[in-house]
């Protein structure tokens, strides 16, 4: 595969790069109606990634990214968050992609976000409601998040949607 580098070579999709690049230069400016995270979703191979990575690394920011499936639990997502917020509150402009978000595990329960399982510290979140309840706790000032999803079945991506104050 290869990865546009200059901006130019970005190509299709015109109108959602064009939105992400406008909530980007909104969050720069903190705008306190500009929700802090933004959504992509799409099937693999469209380019939401690399365009989130090239769109930040032109508005100067340092890009940390995860994939959520390697992270596991709500709170470990979270911990990481934090920390990227944390960092650019100090001072250094980071943004943080998290790819693969819908691949997360959500818990037992059909259709909701829940915590009812046990993770492997016993402390009750595989579900995504610690960290879905950590992003809305997050101050207006903090670093863009981007968030990539292929899929729109899953509970916590139907959350995010509907979360219009939060999530673009």
């Amino acid at each position: 595969t290869h990865a546009a580098s200059p901006l130019s070579e970005l190509v299709g999709n015109t109108e959602t790069v064009k939105n992400l690049q406008s909530w980007i230069k909104d969050r720069q400016q903190a705008q306190n109606s500009t929700p802090i995270v933004a959504l992509l979703l799409g099937p693999p191979g469209v380019g939401k990634t690399t365009a989130a990575h090239l769109l930040l690394k032109h508005a100067g920011y340092q890009i940390q990214e995860v994939n959520a499936s390697d992270t596991n639990t709500g709170t470990q997502l979270l911990k990481l968050t934090l920390d990227v917020v944390h960092t650019q509150m100090a001072g250094r402009r980071r943004a943080l992609v998290i790819d693969e978000v819908d691949g997360l595990y959500v818990g037992k329960e059909k259709g909701q976000v829940s915590d009812d399982a046990n993770d492997s510290n016993g402390s009750n979140d595989f579900g995504m409601q610690t960290w879905l309840k950590g992003l809305e706790k997050l101050p207006k000032k903090a670093p863009p998040i981007v968030l990539i999803a292929n899929e729109t079945k899953p509970p916590h991506i139907r959350y995010l949607v509907k979360q219009k104050n939060l999530c673009t």
